[in-house]
């Protein structure tokens, strides 16, 4: 297949795809609307046979749709501030711009391979040593602990950091809003959040961190949308939920809030709300096929896929994947996925270089899983004994995975936090002597 499927106008947006441009960002470059380049990335997707952003992309280079040739810059480099640093001859006719350029396409290289070494591992079921194992205890990272034992706390990563915001104590529950550096492996205390929660869920859009709802000291559900600015460590209060939620499932698409099920107080929700944090605005959109009381969700790719218990005290679970751009009258967009085979609670679900995971804990054993796209299946990537998965939540930076709280043996919250290495990083050469 080469390139010669496409019309000119597809080649152009092939092009931008592969310079990661956003569908926003392409549709103000070719002067057309953001529904005019979904149907046009989507034609692309069906005429050469692929079904991702970072498939298209490799489409595109291996087709020369993509050029990577770099731009010549002969602006003379400063020599202020370098020191200890002898390049050679070659190099020092080379533009500060060229050089970063050239950093910048060597860390496209490794992330590219990086993907399809992980792709091939978790994909060949032929190969037993997957690189991703949770069973290598050298891997794992034990931090320093949360400043105060909790459970069920709501977690997002900003700028290479952790934040985490409130979660349930020995005593009730916590506003407390607190960020971790890995870097210097130290927690520091921001402004508290004005309603302390337990059960919620942080997503990050922007630069703000928007938490919808949770539980509340006296286990009653909020409605309560609340959003946090790190630059300032500032809350304010912005459009109510339709009704009050927790431990639903969040995730952010186009700029937009995506919210699915959870717990409505007296009974496990099915509605689906969509948040519009410019018009500062909740609508209700399609329904999920089954009410969940817990209800987990990631962003991949041009979807969003989620998973939960189909009933209250049922322990059979589902796995969907909702397609936004496909929430129109007389389109479903919905599809069923199967279903994650261990009976337990999930406690992490994520999204790393478009591959899915999950942790589930089945009261004895810590799992930890991977789903197969093209079989449409769960395999197992290890166990850990010891690990605290029961009401813990994930935190993701760079490749590494982050467990954060949770409950210990006795029902306890704890201050644990653990974190994996799944990817190593890649030394390339250096252009010096």
């Amino acid at each position: 297949m080469d390139a010669n499927v496409l019309s000119d106008r597809e080649i152009e947006v092939l092009r931008l795809v592969g310079q990661g441009k956003s569908n926003k960002e392409i549709a103000m470059d070719l002067d057309i609307s953001v529904n005019t380049v979904k149907v046009h990335v989507s034609n692309i997707y069906q005429k050469i046979g692929v079904s991702s952003r970072t498939e298209a992309t490799l489409f595109a280079i291996e087709n020369g749709v993509v050029n990577p040739a770099l731009p010549q810059d002969d602006r003379p480099i400063p020599s202020e501030g370098l020191t200890d640093v002898r390049t050679t001859d070659t190099v020092k006719h080379l533009g500060r711009n060229t050089i970063l350029l050239l950093a910048l396409l060597g860390a496209s290289i490794v992330a590219i391979v990086l993907f399809l070494v992980i792709r091939h591992n978790t994909t060949d079921t032929s190969n037993s040593s997957l690189m991703v194992n949770f069973s290598a205890k050298d891997r794992w990272v034990a931090y320093n602990p949360l400043p105060s034992p909790r459970s069920d706390i709501a977690a997002v990563t900003y700028e290479s950091q952790i934040f985490t915001i409130g979660g349930n104590l020995n005593d009730g529950v916590s506003g407390s809003t607190e960020v971790f550096s890995q870097t210097e492996n130290v927690w520091t205390s921001l402004e508290d959040k004005p309603t302390p929660v337990s059960g919620a869920t942080a997503i990050l859009i922007g630069e703000r961190i928007f938490v919808p709802g949770g539980k509340t000291a006296d286990g009653k559900v909020t409605d309560n949308l609340e959003v946090f600015d790190p630059r300032h460590s500032v809350w304010e209060e912005k459009a109510n939920l339709p009704i009050g939620l927790s431990n639903y499932g969040l995730a952010a698409f186009e700029g937009k809030l995506y919210l699915f099920g959870g717990w409505a107080g007296s009974q496990p929700s099915d509605s689906v709300y969509y948040y519009d944090p410019d018009q500062d605005a909740w609508s209700e959109i399609s329904k999920l096929p089954y009410p969940s009381t817990t209800v987990l969700a990631v962003q991949i790719e041009n979807r969003i896929v989620i998973t939960g218990k189909t009933e209250q005290e049922s322990s059979e679970t589902f796995l969907l994947s909702y397609y936004p751009n496909r929430d129109e009258p007389g389109d479903n967009p919905w599809e069923e996925g199967t279903p994650i085979p261990i009976m337990g609670d999930v406690s992490c679900f994520f999204n790393l270089l478009e591959t899915l995971y999950a942790v589930v804990n089945d009261g004895n054993t810590t799992d930890f899983l991977v789903y197969d796209e093209q079989k449409k299946d769960w395999e197992s990537i290890g166990q850990n004994d010891a690990l605290l998965s029961q009401n813990t939540q994930c935190a993701i930076i760079g490749g590494e995975l982050f467990l954060i709280g949770g409950t210990n043996a006795n029902g306890a919250p704890s201050d644990q936090l653990l974190g994996y290495k799944m990817i190593y990083s890649i030394s390339l050469p250096s252009i010096v002597n």
